[in-house]
């Protein structure tokens, strides 16, 4: 694919790609001078069609203005990161509490377990009364 521009003041013909995005070892005759030389325009136009630069500068030119997927990737890869340490935060922090009261229930010597410890029972025993009181004054566990 080739796209020519003309200079009028020059009377020239530049490739609009490789203006664009050739890099410094590109066909200067195409980026920099332009091409004067319209008896051979054609095998100039091929041979240069042929080149890296070009090559280089039409696919840079095809992907402007699209969504680099490189990029998108990188922001998914990085929200999932993220939730995955909000969500490890968070277990840490509930981890803690819950050992807190292990370590309340050992520094008194009381037993961590009750003699009926279902949901509906009346005596649960201190460790899970203890983690029922945490969460009445801590919403986040």
């Amino acid at each position: 694919m080739f796209m020519d521009c003309g200079c009028e003041s020059s009377n020239r013909l530049f490739c609009f790609p490789c203006l664009l995005f050739a890099k410094q070892n590109g066909d200067s005759s195409w980026v920099s001078y332009g091409v004067a030389d319209l008896s051979h325009l054609t095998q100039k136009i091929k041979k240069h069609e042929c080149s890296q630069s070009h090559l280089n500068s039409i696919l840079e030119f095809n992907l402007l203005g699209k969504v680099d997927i490189r990029q998108q990737l990188d922001i998914a890869f990085r929200s999932n990161v993220k939730r995955l340490n909000e969500k490890v935060t968070k277990n840490r922090y509930v981890l803690t509490k819950i050992i807190d009261c292990i370590l309340f229930c050992g520094a008194f010597e009381l037993a961590l377990r009750g003699h009926d410890e279902r949901e509906d029972s009346l005596n649960t025993g201190v460790f899970r009364g203890l983690i029922n009181f945490s969460i009445e004054f801590d919403s986040s566990l």
